[in-house]
């Protein structure tokens, strides 16, 4: 599936930009920034609602999971696929509703990035 908009919030820059950059030849729309707070601006000035929040769990300003939980309260519908170095039973995102999420651990391949997204996007 392509087309869709895509958040990506990660505060390290490299691999943000990795995976703004598999995103985006995948067809995606990406908006991307390295400070969770900038997230509901960004977004604003783009005059875009999300699909998807691509986002690291553990940052200095703000946790993904927080982020997260913030972003589906404004879209309801919004999927989240957590990026983290942290195995996945350390990631309590009990708090967001079952089949909105999905997690990858940090390193992973453009492939199961795109197939991750995919799945997620594809998913009712």
């Amino acid at each position: 599936m392509s087309g869709k908009t895509i958040v990506v919030v990660d505060d390290n820059a490299d691999a943000r930009r990795a995976v703004v950059r598999t995103l985006k030849l995948h067809g995606h729309r990406v908006l991307d920034t390295g400070e969770p707070s900038q997230v509901l601006s960004l977004v604003s000035e783009e005059g875009a609602r999300p699909d998807l929040l691509v986002t690291d769990v553990v940052m200095p300003e703000k946790s993904g999971i927080t982020l997260a939980s913030e972003l589906v309260e404004e879209w309801p519908e919004l999927k989240v696929l957590f990026i983290s170095g942290y195995a996945d039973r350390d990631v309590d995102a009990s708090e967001l509703p079952e089949g909105i999420r999905a997690f990858l651990e940090k390193p992973f391949t453009i492939n199961e990035l795109a197939e991750t997204v995919n799945e997620l996007l594809d998913s009712g």
